[in-house]
């Protein structure tokens, strides 16, 4: 099992108040991260997995070829945090399962993001089995 501490509280936060999910899914309709998408990692308490990380931000823009270039959190647009706080969350749970040597054939979500198709297909793109 990983556990993560900062999975739907930063997801909540990110939303903010003045946007619904609904919005949420919209901005994260689309491919998985490629050249020139952003990953941005948010991490308001430590975590324990893959840990510890101590509270920070700081986002990447993917570049083609797979460099990571470090750019300002604050210069972000809404759709590029929401898009890469999921993304970088996903990607994390991806590279954990790999590093304990786990082969998965499908991901069982629970809680209210599993309601999500957009979060479904997140999960499905970049885990790449069915959700």
């Amino acid at each position: 099992m990983v556990c993560y501490k900062n999975g739907g509280a930063i997801r909540a936060a990110e939303k903010s108040a003045d946007r619904t999910w609904a919005d949420v899914d919209a901005a994260l309709a689309g491919p998985p991260p490629e050249g020139g998408d952003v990953l941005f990692f948010r991490f308001d308490l430590p975590e324990i997995a893959p840990g510890p990380l101590k509270p920070c931000q700081r986002a990447f823009r993917v570049e083609v070829g797979g460099k990571w270039l470090e750019v300002d959190p604050a210069q972000l647009s809404w759709e590029q945090r929401v898009r890469g706080v999921f993304f970088s969350r996903v990607l994390s749970i991806r590279g954990q399962l790999k590093a304990m040597g786990t082969n998965i054939s499908r991901v069982i979500l629970t809680g209210g993001g599993s309601q999500s198709a957009a979060i479904q297909a997140v999960f499905a793109a970049l885990l790449q089995v069915p959700v």
